[in-house]
């Protein structure tokens, strides 16, 4: 299940960002002061912004970020083996879920050093329509096994984390807490200390 998420611009997110990071003053500026901008912080904000949020779609689980189906993009192609590949979208930063309309459930998705991958080499040990298994190819692909036989190869269901896009951020309940946890006041006791 997709998680509900708020779209921020990167205006937005650099914003709340300064706030909790300590880079702005809690209240307001008093009255007849000017506000200065900072250029040079702001790109470094952003820079920073970016790394942190691509860091969490890479490391966090699935069930805590915003989700997109990427069935209708992929392409299938049959291996010589006769495993099935999906190439994967360009914007599908990471696979999740996977399942064909031949299966009877989604397949586990592991990585070529997982010992199921190694188990599809060999018929006794091979997944089953029953128990698919998906292998995460170093080039972002993935191998489907099985490939069922006599069946068209259509895809029920290809869900993935989307890759950003320049200046927009889908933000999820547990990104809006991770993006508050901060180490300001930490390092402000280290910095000052004798």
């Amino acid at each position: 299940m997709n998680p509900p998420y708020i779209l921020m611009t990167l205006e937005e997110i650099l914003a709340r960002w300064k706030l909790l990071h300590g880079w702005e003053p809690l209240s307001g500026t008093p009255q007849g002061q000017i506000q200065r901008t900072e250029p040079q912080l702001d790109a470094l904000l952003a820079a920073q912004i970016d790394a942190w949020y691509s860091e969490m779609l890479l490391t966090l689980p699935a069930d805590e970020l915003p989700l997109a189906d990427f069935s209708a993009s992929a392409a299938l192609e049959i291996l010589p083996s006769g495993a099935i590949m999906v190439r994967m979208p360009a914007k599908c930063l990471r696979p999740v879920a996977v399942k064909l309309e031949a299966w009877d459930a989604p397949a586990a998705i592991v990585e070529q050093s997982h010992p199921l991958a190694a188990r599809q080499h060999n018929p006794f040990t091979a997944a089953t329509p029953q128990s698919p298994v998906a292998v995460l190819r170093s080039d972002g692909n993935l191998t489907l096994y099985p490939a069922p036989a006599g069946a068209t190869h259509t895809l029920d269901c290809l869900t993935g984390v989307e890759a950003p896009s320049k200046g927009t951020y889908r933000l999820t309940p547990r990104l809006v807490a991770m993006m508050a946890k901060t180490d300001f006041i930490y390092n402000l006791k280290k910095n000052n200390s004798l």
